[in-house]
């Protein structure tokens, strides 16, 4: 792997950030999540600290909002929206190159706090030195010394489960303990320093917590559904699938689904103390969205240039993310626009 040309060395400053984007840090808001652990775990985290209520689930490809709430009243946690009505909280890269910025990025993407963004990160410049943690870490970063937060130790291999950040601590070294400069989390009171940089925590002892962290995982699993994840859609045409839709049209999570994530959030809840309230969740009287998928880079009829990728840009895709150097993959289709 290649080393980034240049990594910077600047540091986070929370109180900017908070004060361009307050509502992150504003109490009893309307959450929309990804429905994975890193979206689950921020879920936690909002109700925990802020009072927030979770109003549905969005991965992209199917959307489900109770029904009495539209996306402009609600924020988007763990998946960036492309539309200047909405707020939303990811991490993802979202910029191809910084010297071909589409006309509508800083309009459309006014209300969306994503760190990649805040340093001006690239594709084509920075791929390598992009954000390498969980939206729930950003989202601790910024707001763990406003509530308080402290780690216990039961909470470490869940935290570090998240999207892989376990694994990206030593496939990613340079890079990671750049971000934990950048967030302060090398600061010894800083609310993230128990995680990343306590030396009490050996690699064996953290091997042993993720490994007894998976056996709890796997029994929540079922044949072809992760146990750390709620999945609402199937395939790439955004076909929805646990969901069971009542005789007036509205829908809710499917009884099986709805227990294994229950199950999961719950087991994340009591490692990390920030337990499960069930009346801060919503799983019924929801409105379905369905979206379809596209991709960048999946051939040479679709490769990732500036060219393809302006096209894909003047579409205007709901969602949109870099999953790789040389791939996009974005949200199209109909309806074009949220529901406001």
């Amino acid at each position: 792997m290649s080393r980034p040309s240049a990594i910077p060395t600047d540091h986070i400053d929370p109180t900017k950030i908070l004060s361009r984007f307050s509502w992150i840090a504003t109490p009893n808001q309307n959450a929309v999540l990804s429905p994975d652990s890193d979206g689950f775990l921020c879920g936690l985290f909002m109700s925990k600290f802020l009072g927030w209520k979770i109003v549905g689930f969005y991965d992209g490809k199917v959307l489900l909002i109770k029904r009495d709430v539209s996306a402009s009243n609600a924020i988007f946690l763990d998946m960036e929206v492309y539309r200047p009505s909405i707020r939303s909280v990811g991490q993802h890269m979202l910029m191809y190159h910084k010297n071909h910025v589409p006309r509508p990025w800083a309009h459309h993407l006014q209300h969306c706090m994503n760190p990649n963004e805040l340093r001006g990160f690239d594709v084509v410049h920075d791929f390598q030195a992009k954000y390498p943690l969980a939206t729930i870490h950003w989202l601790m970063g910024l707001l763990g010394p406003r509530v308080g937060l402290t780690i216990p130790d039961s909470a470490i291999a869940p935290l570090l489960f998240t999207d892989g950040t376990y694994m990206n601590l030593f496939g990613y070294t340079e890079n990671v303990l750049n971000w934990i400069r950048y967030l302060g989390a090398d600061i010894e009171n800083h609310s993230l320093h128990r995680l990343f940089c306590d030396q009490r925590l050996t690699v064996p002892g953290v091997m042993n917590m993720m490994v007894e962290f998976f056996r709890k995982r796997n029994e929540i699993s079922a044949p072809k559904e992760r146990g750390d994840r709620l999945k609402v859609s199937r395939n790439k045409d955004g076909v929805a699938t646990n969901v069971v839709r009542d005789a007036q049209g509205v829908y809710s999570i499917a009884a099986n689904a709805r227990g294994r994530a229950v199950r999961f959030i719950g087991l994340l809840g009591e490692l990390t103390g920030w337990h499960y309230q069930a009346t801060d969740w919503t799983w019924d009287g929801l409105v379905l969205h369905q979206f379809s998928k596209g991709e960048l880079g999946a051939s040479k009829k679709t490769r990732l240039n500036l060219a393809h990728y302006g096209k894909t840009m003047r579409g205007e895709p709901l969602s949109f993310a870099f999953t790789a150097g040389n791939r996009m993959e974005y949200t199209k289709g109909h309806p074009a626009r949220l529901p406001l």
